[in-house]
């Protein structure tokens, strides 16, 4: 019974290597987004309607003990209003796909999301994440302003236009900047933690113009003896929202590992607290009947029990062969 359990329970491991029999996936959706669920072939998609993140009342006797001295914030739960959707399969090829709409929903902190054999959690957040940034640029020869542009720090533009008809291009983007072990500059991640930008734009002479501008930088990209850019970059406000953390679940394997891991307990507890006894009866040649027993333990109950069946049937008693006696004989029967 033990190897019985043994094997579904392993069989239930292994299948958490096949595709759509196991999924624990992490999803950060930022607000206004609809991305498709991790694990589900883009079959189903989110949609992170709002954050919300509920601090507990400073005013409340009950915490004052608690939250007295401290600075820190004290979260009472937070939650994701949610939208989940469908994606249509006869949407057009190359086209974006339909999505219908099945729920909308509050997935909390212990009260999560439950759709087909799936459960998404609320898992973690993130506040005030940079969404966009706005530049002014100024015309250094006239002193005057050439516009503002907006930027979308997750899915920026090639070029933006200015006010006076100029146009301004990304040369580069780091989400994340950094230099690394070589020196040059480059991005962690696509995360918009630290965005630093190379823009290129061409003055009234026709020459291109590069800068390079961060959070507390911005020069110049040009040589020594050359004149000062005809355009200058600024800061001129920033646009944020909030991210939630999501766990995406499903498994399809718990019932093998609960049925397997049931069955060798159960077969685990009858090999600890219940023998194993097995009698065999035989008929030889004369019609003389053998019989011989064999247990795990509790021998001295096993002999009584067959000393009352051998009494009842007038069968012989067969030897112990753990007893004196029996070694005795058969070492005389061996000497024969």
């Amino acid at each position: 019974m033990n190897h019985i359990g043994l094997i579904i329970f392993l069989v239930g491991a292994m299948l958490r290597f096949f595709p759509g029999m196991y999924i624990d996936e992490n999803m950060w959706v930022r607000e206004g987004e609809t991305v498709p669920i991790p694990g589900t072939s883009k079959e189903y998609y989110l949609e992170n309607k709002q954050f919300d993140l509920e601090l507990y009342d400073e005013a409340d006797e009950r915490f004052q003990g608690v939250m007295e001295g401290s600075d820190a914030e004290h979260i009472e739960t937070f939650r994701t209003h949610s939208s989940l959707y469908l994606a249509q399969e006869d949407t057009t090829v190359g086209a974006e796909r339909e999505l219908e709409l099945l729920s909308e929903d509050e997935i909390e902190v212990n009260q999560p999301l439950y759709f087909d054999n799936y459960s998404i959690y609320q898992l973690d957040y993130k506040m005030n994440e940079l969404k966009a940034m706005t530049f002014e640029v100024e015309d250094q020869e006239s002193g005057e302003a050439a516009g503002t542009f907006t930027v979308d720090l997750n899915n920026p533009e090639d070029y933006y236009e200015l006010d006076n008809g100029d146009q301004v291009y990304i040369y580069d983007y780091f989400a994340n900047f950094m230099i690394n072990d070589e020196g040059v500059p480059t991005t962690e991640n696509n995360v918009p933690d630290n965005p630093a930008f190379i823009f290129q734009t061409e003055n009234d002479a026709g020459e291109e113009e590069l800068t390079f501008i961060r959070i507390q930088r911005n020069f110049e990209i040009r040589d020594e003896e050359d004149d000062p850019h005809q355009y200058a970059f600024s800061f001129a406000g920033i646009d944020t929202n909030h991210v939630t953390g999501l766990k995406v679940r499903k498994d399809l394997t718990l019932p093998f590992l609960i049925v397997g891991g049931s069955i060798f307990l159960i077969g685990l507890v009858q090999g600890s607290y219940w023998p194993h006894r097995r009698i065999w009866l035989q008929r030889d040649a004369e019609q003389n009947i053998m019989i011989a027993a064999h247990t795990n333990k509790n021998w001295e109950s096993i002999k009584k029990e067959i000393r009352e069946l051998a009494h009842e049937t007038e069968l012989e008693e067969p030897l112990d062969q753990t007893d004196k006696e029996y070694e005795e004989e058969y070492e005389e029967r061996d000497r024969l």
